[in-house]
């Protein structure tokens, strides 16, 4: 679609209602077939909050820079997601939902999205996003979503390690399980048995696990070079704790071509930052006895140790601590592109349709 057309619009459907379209009742059977609602009872109140609104393609239907007011619910056509300059971010089909991040956080729009085609919107204030959160059920799935859309759109945190290096941190995304996977397959046996207590590569159910995560109870950075963004050097995670929140384990693992370089400690640092802003104050770790890789970084954050068999160790220690391993711009830095993330997905946003990632 040509980026000149859509900015020629004069009113964004979602910041001025009735702007566009046809008002109109939401059908509860309608409403029901979308996938976001699958196996949810209750939706007939929330039907009745929401107004069907039909666009020509080329409308416009939320502004970058505007208020937010409302959200919507794709019930057929495509919806496009543009940046500044034009750039298609995402595409929004058939069940997907719009606008909810800024309603949710209050902010103003951060993109313009444009029907690419005949498209029928259901459309909800605050009211309506009240509701939905309420059935029960879709909040997880909200949060869920939410979380992985605001995780793809956070800034790349430009950082330098010990040795000059020019690398990038940025939070782990579902896209990144190949390169993942493929990098585990380059470690030695003793790496896989010091991050996983095993010589044997992990599952895929495990390496599911580990980059399918929510970013509120299970936070993960990498570090990518800079140069080429595309090398992972790095990654570190927290899984916060079922029985006090207050509480999470920390886990490394960094490649082998890069240790020694400061990888690990600025990892536990940004883990720190992001740790912050979800309410968490204590990080926990298990590790062999003779990883003392791992215990040196975390020694640095004045970790307790204490033996737990023959054969490894556990580590507790302060985030408050960990966080100062950083220096203070970068701890900031880090801070702000967590805060997002972790923020709005602890508030339960939405997670983006498959297809419009």
């Amino acid at each position: 679609m040509c980026v000149n057309y859509w900015r020629r619009q004069s009113t964004a459907l979602l910041g001025h209602t009735g702007a566009m379209g046809h008002p109109g009742p939401v059908a509860v059977d309608d409403l029901s077939m979308l996938e976001l609602f699958d196996g949810v009872s209750g939706v007939g109140r929330l039907a009745g909050l929401l107004e069907v609104r039909e666009l020509v393609a080329g409308a416009e239907v939320v502004r970058k820079g505007d208020a937010s007011t409302s959200f919507a619910l794709v019930g057929m056509g495509t919806i496009e997601i543009f940046d500044t300059d034009g750039t298609v971010l995402a595409v929004a089909e058939r069940g997907s939902i719009v606008g909810e991040l800024g309603i949710a956080s209050g902010r103003p729009r951060r993109a313009t999205a444009v029907a690419a085609s005949p498209t029928v919107l259901y459309v909800g204030g605050r009211d309506a996003f009240e509701e939905m959160l309420a059935l029960p059920g879709l909040r997880r799935r909200l949060q869920r979503i939410a979380a992985a859309r605001l995780a793809m759109a956070a800034p790349e945190v430009p950082a330098t390690l010990r040795d000059g290096s020019d690398v990038y941190l940025r939070p782990l995304l579902a896209s990144d399980k190949l390169a993942y996977t493929n990098q585990l397959r380059r470690w030695s046996a003793e790496s896989l048995r010091r991050r996983f207590f095993s010589a044997a590569a992990p599952s895929a159910d495990l390496i599911d696990y580990l980059v399918e995560i929510d970013y509120v109870d299970h936070f993960a950075w990498v570090v990518v070079d800079r140069v080429r963004p595309d090398v992972g050097l790095g990654l570190a995670r927290y899984v916060r704790s079922a029985g006090d929140p207050r509480r999470a384990e920390v886990a490394f693992g960094v490649d082998e071509e890069s240790r020694g370089r400061g990888v690990a400690t600025m990892l536990l640092g940004a883990l720190a930052a992001a740790a912050d802003c979800a309410g968490i104050a204590t990080f926990t770790a298990e590790m062999l006895a003779d990883n003392d890789a791992m215990r040196a970084v975390l020694g640095k954050a004045d970790a307790r140790f204490h033996a737990v068999d023959g054969s490894s160790v556990s580590a507790e220690l302060e985030v408050e601590a960990a966080c100062a391993l950083l220096p203070a711009h970068l701890g900031d830095d880090l801070a702000a592109a967590a805060n997002d993330v972790v923020s709005a997905a602890g508030i339960a946003l939405v997670v983006p349709h498959p297809r419009a990632t």
